[in-house]
């Protein structure tokens, strides 16, 4: 008689099991925290870069023309941004400085000032800028635009007279835009236009060092227009986990 009791218990717990199941409470799953860029950050980048440049006699206004050059840029990258929580808006503020390969040694383009033997020389030999940014965030991809200062030395020089070489740190408006991807905890590489309307019209150079602007010669250099790429280590929370309110 026990045995046929007991079977008749288990039977009937067997039953009520799937609607006592069905009654309880089921919590959807909780979303996957977002990719938050909030933090310090240093990096390294590298690209290149060309520009217009023009030699300019400061006392008659002889001129070699305007005359392309280009080369090469690398150097450090140092920033910060912040992200509220939930949100896909980035703001930053940002830095760089680099060596610049962008330099050449040239005819003038036909009106006698650095023809034949004589050539001009402009070298921009470092580059710097530091900008704010505004980013719209799809989690780990980032596009942004960007603007601020830009500043560098700009040097000159006719080598095959007695003309000295000079040069000068300049400063202009930098703005331009990129897209940047956190691959991995902490890492994130990037992808950069900069554009640079100007550095400046100043006398670099003269003929006589020391004497009072005797042929003194004016480097011109702008329509600066770069292309980088850079990798980046951001400090901190290695994915920079905002709080998710899960649904359900």
């Amino acid at each position: 008689m026990k045995k046929f009791l007991l079977a008749g218990i288990a039977a009937a717990a067997f039953c009520a099991a799937p609607a006592l199941a069905a009654d309880m409470p089921v919590k959807a799953p909780v979303a996957a925290p977002m990719f938050n860029w909030t933090g310090f950050y240093l990096g390294i980048e590298g690209g290149g870069g060309w520009a217009d440049t023009r030699h300019t006699n400061a006392n008659n206004g002889a001129t070699s023309g305007t005359v392309g050059i280009d080369g090469g840029l690398f150097g450090g990258t140092y920033g910060y941004n912040w992200q509220a929580p939930r949100s896909p808006w980035v703001f930053g503020l940002e830095g760089d400085f680099s060596w610049s390969g962008i330099k050449k040694t040239f005819n003038d383009t036909g009106t006698g000032f650095c023809t034949g033997a004589v050539t001009c020389v402009t070298d921009l030999r470092w580059l710097g800028t530091d900008r704010a940014r505004l980013g719209y965030a799809w989690d780990r991809f980032l596009v942004y635009g960007t603007a601020g200062v830009a500043y560098g030395n700009v040097r000159g020089t006719i080598p095959n007279g007695n003309f000295t070489t000079g040069n000068n740190t300049r400063s202009g408006f930098v703005f331009g835009g990129g897209a940047e991807w956190a691959f991995a905890p902490n890492w994130s590489a990037k992808a950069e236009y900069l554009h640079i309307d100007s550095l400046g019209n100043k006398n670099t150079y003269g003929l006589i060092a020391g004497a009072p602007c005797i042929q003194c010669e004016q480097v011109s250099l702008h329509n600066i227009d770069m292309v980088r790429v850079g990798l980046n280590y951001k400090f901190g929370d290695p994915w920079g986990k905002a709080p998710v309110v899960a649904k359900y």
